[in-house]
């Protein structure tokens, strides 16, 4: 599958996901999936990750330019790796990223609705997006770790040699 294909199918599946919430879900209770463990709650998040900058007037503002232009330097990168698996857990990052900012874009809040509670503690809600980029950020991160390949790739374009940087 191109990567290409996996970004625009997160990014669908999480468009949806976020518009049936708004339909189905806003000014209504809480729907329950797994008793209290598990409920499907509708939350306009302002802020970055957990609400962060939420209270600032500017805040919504700020996160979707540097969101973008993080997406466009993932995007940059995207286009130089040749490791598939590479390429997969950045296009998570990609997908997760675009979905959360066009909702921002949109709105001026990313839609988020998993909820997960354990006890007194619960978890702060998130959307599919969101996954996406966790699941992409752990791919990348066992990659640059543990696979010999993709150590190689990554340090090919960002290591410098006596030549210079690497293009293309």
């Amino acid at each position: 599958m191109p990567v290409s294909f996996l970004i625009l199918l997160i990014l669908a599946v999480d468009l949806l996901s976020k518009y049936l919430v708004r339909a189905y879900l806003a000014g209504g209770p809480p729907i329950s999936v797994i008793g209290e463990f598990f409920t499907l709650t509708y939350v306009e998040n302002s802020g970055a990750a957990f609400g962060l900058l939420s209270q600032k007037a500017y805040g919504p503002a700020i996160l979707l330019f540097f969101a973008l232009l993080f997406t466009l330097g993932l995007i940059y990168l995207l286009r130089q790796l040749q490791y598939e698996p590479l390429r997969w857990g950045l296009a998570l990052v990609i997908a997760g990223s675009l979905g959360n900012a066009l909702d921002r874009a949109l709105r001026g809040f990313v839609t988020d609705f998993l909820t997960f509670k354990f006890g007194d503690w619960y978890f702060p809600s998130f959307n599919i997006a969101d996954s996406a980029i966790v699941i992409g950020c752990i791919l990348l991160a066992a990659l640059i770790l543990w696979d010999h390949q993709a150590q190689a790739e990554l340090e090919a374009i960002f290591v410098q040699d006596k030549k210079g940087p690497r293009h293309g």
